[in-house]
């Protein structure tokens, strides 16, 4: 069975070639924004990463990352696809970029990572990032 371990919010996100080890700078606060009049889009970039669990072999799966504003408005969503899980391996990170977020005032910003099983959304972890 497929299982969330964990999602993060990265300002950046290092690789290690050789090792595949992974060094992660968390994004829980973006600047204050003080253009007036309020900005379209908060145009820093960052990266949802997430991590899978699953102990046999199965197939390809997807998963859905929805975020929303402070007012609850629906921002953006999109599904992520990730590949088989295939013995030996048992974990995977996937990695999701935004090259910002639309703006919906000050408060607290949520990403959900939804599973998608047999049609049906799961939801696996809520994210939040907080913009002042």
């Amino acid at each position: 069975m497929i299982r969330h371990v964990w999602s993060v919010l990265c300002r950046q996100v290092y690789v290690d070639p050789e090792t595949d080890e992974v060094a992660l700078t968390l994004l829980d606060l973006l600047p204050a924004v003080t253009d007036e009049p309020a900005p379209m889009m908060v145009g820093t970039q960052f990266d949802l990463v997430t991590l899978w669990y699953c102990d046999i072999e199965s197939a390809a799966f997807s998963y859905i990352v929805k975020a929303t504003g402070p007012s609850g408005r629906a921002l953006a969503e999109t599904e992520v696809p990730a590949a088989q899980f295939v013995p030996p391996v048992h974990r995977m990170r996937t990695r999701l970029r935004f090259a910002g977020v639309a703006y919906d005032g000050p408060g607290v910003y949520w990403f959900r990572v939804m599973r998608l099983v047999d049609g049906q959304e799961i939801l696996d972890a809520e994210v939040p990032l907080a913009i002042p």
